[in-house]
């Protein structure tokens, strides 16, 4: 199965608790690629530096956190057992241009480590953001 995912995002809803991770990301990014996802019936998560893989629907609480490079080989494990769990065999992975967002690195490192040898990998840099997959 393919599955597009795109990482999160340093706008958040700061409200407490707990909500779904795609009413606590603000994105114009993540909600392009999550509807392009939906037009063509792919599962669609978000990539996030302290949760791991996120469905839209999995609740988080508001934090604020960058990864940083030496902790991308420890959240591809995650990732990768992530694609196992849910028989994920190509992802396509939309992420901004690093030359343009140089923050985006090891998040795009996490999941080439992850898929390597388990998983097709196809990335995407967005904008432009997508209308279909």
């Amino acid at each position: 199965m393919t599955a597009a995912i795109t990482i999160c995002c340093r706008e958040k809803d700061a409200a407490g608790g707990v909500m779904p991770a795609i009413e606590r990301y603000r994105s114009k990014r993540i909600e392009a690629v999550r509807d392009a996802a939906a037009k063509a019936g792919l599962p669609f998560y978000i990539l996030s530096g302290r949760f791991g893989l996120l469905l839209p629907e999995d609740p988080i609480p508001y934090y604020d956190y960058l990864l940083p490079p030496e902790e991308a080989a420890g959240l591809s494990v995650g990732i990768r057992k992530r694609l196992r769990q849910d028989e994920i065999g190509r992802v396509i992975l939309f992420i901004p241009d690093p030359e343009l967002d140089p923050k985006s690195i090891p998040y795009r490192e996490a999941v080439r480590m992850a898929t390597e040898g388990a998983a097709e990998l196809e990335v995407r840099h967005v904008p432009p953001f997508p209308e279909t997959l």
